[in-house]
């Protein structure tokens, strides 16, 4: 079988966005089956040469039909409730052989809209997201990596709290472009400003796991947009499979999936409470933490996932 994937961004040599690095995890762990003769990521700046036997498309882009014998589309992406099922009826004109989806709920809905619909959840990529001999310079009390894209709201509740303690906050935090042509920085809310001045900046992928495994607390916050879907994100199973202590919001369905391998908070003042007593509860802190290691290792990984994808494009055959 001949595999691509296919992202509307341009393919920048060294970096990937999210979509894109995830599409990258996915073709290394389909070269190791043998049926798989090809697995490689395609843009706009790097398109394929010959015709395939599956295109997989990760943005809201129409099929070309000359580039495969199939085509899939992978709805990884949560807009709010009322776009996403626009978006889907959106892609829906363009009559995808077969429809993939990280949430249930959307997978249902595609079906009720005559698509041939599965469920392909995210996995953890094992090969870089293991345990790692922890380094001081990553021993924070508590640590997050992310950025600003979660509104003040969900941001406040879940963030800040950790602010009081040894914080580890990468990523990019503080004005946009656009903000700052709105408001001068002055005029900034109190939340960002504070955040940007915490922040350490850009984190690499082989340090982030060094990170998570060295943090005595990793804490998670969902989007709103997969709380309303059931839709469980990369990140809480790459802490996990870390082996990385994980506090997360109190999501049923995240509740359900990780059972007793995290702990779950409403925010705020619950945050820090439990904050505080986690880090004096180092026994319970690694129990917790071996029990979310073993869920993610036995089953929710990367390879497991493209397991299931290789059943699938077999159907399509």
């Amino acid at each position: 079988m001949k595999i691509g994937f296919y992202t509307k961004w341009n393919l920048d040599k060294g970096r990937f966005i999210g979509d894109q690095l995830y599409a990258d995890y996915m073709c290394k762990n389909l070269l190791r089956f043998e049926n798989v003769d090809s697995a490689k990521l395609y843009a706009p700046n790097k398109l394929p040469k010959e015709k395939l036997d599956f295109m997989i498309y990760l943005n809201d882009t129409p099929l070309i039909k000359n580039w495969a014998k199939k085509h899939i589309y992978y709805f990884q992406n949560a807009y709010n409730e009322k776009g996403s099922v626009k978006k889907l009826r959106e892609i829906s004109k363009y009559k995808f052989d077969l429809y993939l989806f990280v949430s249930e709920k959307l997978r249902n809905i595609s079906e009720e809209i005559g698509n041939k619909s599965s469920l392909l959840v995210f996995g953890a990529e094992t090969s870089v997201f293991y345990p790692r001999e922890k380094n001081p310079k990553y021993g924070f009390d508590v640590s997050y990596v992310g950025s600003d894209v979660k509104g003040e709201e969900i941001t406040i509740r879940y963030i800040i709290p950790a602010v009081g303690f040894n914080f580890g906050l990468f990523g990019r935090w503080g004005p946009s472009k656009k903000e700052m042509l709105r408001y001068m920085f002055f005029f900034l809310p109190k939340y960002k400003k504070l955040l940007k001045r915490l922040s350490k900046g850009y984190i690499s992928k082989e340090n982030i796991s060094i990170l998570y495994s060295s943090s005595k607390i990793n804490i998670n916050c969902t989007n709103k947009d997969f709380k309303d879907f059931n839709a469980i994100t990369a990140r809480p199973l790459e802490i996990l499979a870390c082996k990385g202590f994980l506090i997360t919001d109190d999501v049923p369905y995240l509740r359900d999936f990780l059972g007793n391998g995290a702990v779950y908070t409403s925010g705020g003042e619950d945050l820090k409470k439990k904050i505080r007593y986690y880090l004096e509860h180092e026994d319970e802190r690694n129990k917790i933490a071996e029990a979310g290691y073993k869920k993610v290792i036995n089953g929710e990984t990367v390879f497991n996932k493209v397991e299931i994808l290789i059943k699938y494009l077999k159907e399509l055959l």
